[in-house]
């Protein structure tokens, strides 16, 4: 049975009210597929996340605001940051005026955020009702049910990092307030989504990641095989390269374990130089890839000896040569997370 995508999976737990708080990690830094093209992440949430709209799929519901501390609050576009500015304005002048100044401070963020997480497409106030009709049209309550403001949080490890608890005023009160988020009902029926983005799981604050605080993490693997050759044929069809499954296959298989990102910029570069991609070259990539990702705790090497060298012990090397075997059949089932030699 094919397994669900991690972006299932946040569509379905949103849907069922089961989480509006989520903790994107690992392959955060990647392009993820999107009909015919190679999206970033933060992009790829908005076209075929929660608040993508139903009736046009180009569009989405509300607001979105992303948030990093280099560039602060930005939005998808010019046109989504003024009419976010003239909503903010009729709803609170006050933040409306500081948005400029105040646009990078995780405080105004905050305030602002908080806000704004509480508006639903289903509010009773009369201020809410008049301001939905005036930027989104007295069928706004067709989005009911999708978020009415999506925030998405870049580089959450440089704003609650482990030991932030520990921190400055600002981490801890950012730690607060995200917990606050998670565990507000008001939020939740309110139907809004917050999504944080870490690369290490390990690098964000540990309340973060535990499903009991109503937060719910979900791992971004590394492209699969399916993924990994659509990359291949898609870069190298806007190269006009020639047609060539079974190098597609090759090379494909060689570069596993590289993000999208790099294996399209790998192909490209391979064009560019006119660089032929043997499997010397693609190793060379993966290798400081790896070494890159593990911040120097695994060296890659390609050993000097086979099997072969090592005497006697059969039944492990038997054990061994069936786990490469069951590798390249693709039969990850039957494949371990990793083998330890120990000995002379």
């Amino acid at each position: 049975m094919e397994t669900q995508s991690w972006m299932e999976t946040l569509k379905n737990k949103f849907s069922s009210k089961v989480s509006h708080f989520f903790l994107l990690h690992l392959n955060v830094a990647d392009e993820v597929h999107y009909q015919d093209c190679l999206e970033e992440l933060e992009k790829y949430l908005i076209l075929d996340g929660p608040s993508h709209s139903d009736q046009d799929p180009e569009q989405q519901t509300g607001f979105v605001a992303y948030f990093n501390r280099g560039t602060g609050i930005q939005f998808t576009s010019r046109k989504k940051e003024e009419d976010f500015l003239n909503f903010l304005k009729d709803l609170h002048s006050g933040l409306s005026d500081d948005f400029f100044g105040q646009r990078n401070s995780i405080p105004y963020m905050l305030k602002l955020f908080n806000l704004l997480l509480k508006i639903s497409w289903e509010s009773p106030e009369k201020k809410i009702i008049n301001l939905l009709e005036k930027y989104f049209g007295k069928d706004y309550k067709n989005n009911i049910g999708k978020p009415f403001f999506t925030v998405i949080i870049q580089y959450a490890e440089t704003i609650v990092p482990a030991n932030c608890t520990g921190g400055s005023c600002e981490d801890r009160n950012a730690l607060v307030s995200f917990q606050i988020w998670a565990k507000s009902k008001e939020i939740r029926n309110s139907r809004n989504l917050i999504i944080l983005l870490a690369k290490n799981l390990t690098a964000v604050s540990q309340e973060l990641s535990l499903e009991a605080n109503d937060i719910t993490p979900i791992k971004i693997p590394l492209p699969d095989y399916r993924e990994r050759l659509l990359t291949v044929q898609k870069t190298r069809k806007q190269l006009n390269l020639e047609t060539n499954e079974d190098y597609n296959k090759t090379l494909e298989d060689l570069s596993s374990g590289l993000t999208n990102k790099l294996r399209a910029n790998l192909i490209n570069e391979s064009y560019r130089n006119k660089i032929p991609l043997t499997p010397e070259t693609v190793f060379a990539v993966k290798k400081k890839f790896l070494e890159d990702q593990s911040n120097g705790l695994l060296k890659i090497i390609r050993p000097a000896w086979g099997l072969e060298a090592i005497g006697s012990l059969e039944l492990y090397k038997e054990y061994i040569s069936d786990v490469i075997q069951a590798v390249k059949e693709r039969n990850f089932s039957a494949v371990p997370m990793g083998i330890l030699l120990i000995g002379p």
